[in-house]
């Protein structure tokens, strides 16, 4: 019999799919899937995108950034394209909240990440479309109800970047109407906007605490949050929380365009019915 100790060894070679996962072409599929019909496939390449998008890790997060990012000649249309427009798609159609939070969280994976020195992350143009399909509303409303708590929770985790804060005040996403639509839900939704609009208040910015109070002051805003204010009185903790924002916003508006909106408010417009 042969002496096994000197029997010739044949390695073997163990395929680990996580390499052709996390590889572009890996990636490329990924991004591709988001396209599919199925929502259920959606919101798995959509959490495989976001494990692999982990600040953490750097060389992941490269490769993601720049398959998404990279244009790409589409032959359906005839027009360039990125695999960005995927994600972008998803966020705007998901029904599911767990498949919007998958495409969400990866954004924010994005939105946070700090490039090594000497590399470029996302472009400003591109930032600003992540976070405008975060804070915009589906178009039906129970959906959005559904998502709203996801999306004031990647919007406290944003705003730690003064980059995301001044894109969430541009004019065009419209996030000041966003958060009073979430103020009329449930109690937790309504407690971490409030958290939300306070830290933005309470930001480092005294320009942009202005555009904050600015806007909250306009006439049909102020309105609104007068109305949830008296709706909202009974309840000690909403309560509290609408005195705090609301001393931040006497803080920071003009005080006569303030009182312009205050005076155009009629009785009947606040009662709490």
């Amino acid at each position: 019999l042969p002496d096994p100790v000197h029997m010739p060894a044949v390695p073997v070679e163990i395929f680990d799919a996580r390499e052709k996962v996390a590889s572009e072409a890996g990636i490329d599929v990924l991004c591709d899937l988001l396209k599919d019909p199925l929502e259920a496939q959606k919101q798995a390449a959509g959490e495989a995108l976001r494990n692999l998008a982990d600040p953490a890790v750097i060389s992941n997060m490269r490769k993601v950034v720049s398959v998404l990012l990279r244009r790409f000649l589409n032959a359906e249309t005839g027009e360039y394209a990125k695999k960005m427009d995927n994600v972008y798609q998803v966020m705007m159609e998901a029904r599911e909240p767990s498949t919007f939070a998958a495409v969400a969280e990866l954004a924010t994976n994005i939105l946070t990440w700090e490039p090594p020195p000497g590399e470029d992350g996302i472009d400003a143009s591109t930032r600003l479309e992540l976070i405008r399909h975060i804070v915009r509303p589906h178009s039906d409303p129970y959906v959005t109800e559904g998502r709203a708590p996801m999306v004031v929770h990647q919007l406290l985790l944003l705003i730690g970047f003064q980059q995301n804060v001044e894109c969430l005040a541009h004019q065009s996403v419209g996030a000041v109407a966003t958060f009073f639509r979430f103020l009329t839900f449930n109690f937790r939704t309504v407690i971490r906007t409030q958290d939300l609009l306070i830290k933005l208040l309470a930001g480092p910015s005294l320009t942009l605490r202005s555009q904050w109070a600015e806007e909250i002051c306009q006439g049909d805003n102020f309105q609104r949050l007068m109305q949830q204010v008296i709706r909202r009185k009974d309840d000690r903790r909403i309560s509290a929380q609408y005195r705090t924002l609301l001393n931040f916003v006497l803080q920071q508006c003009n005080q006569r365009r303030l009182m312009v909106s205050v005076c155009a408010i009629r009785e009947d417009d606040i009662s709490s019915e």
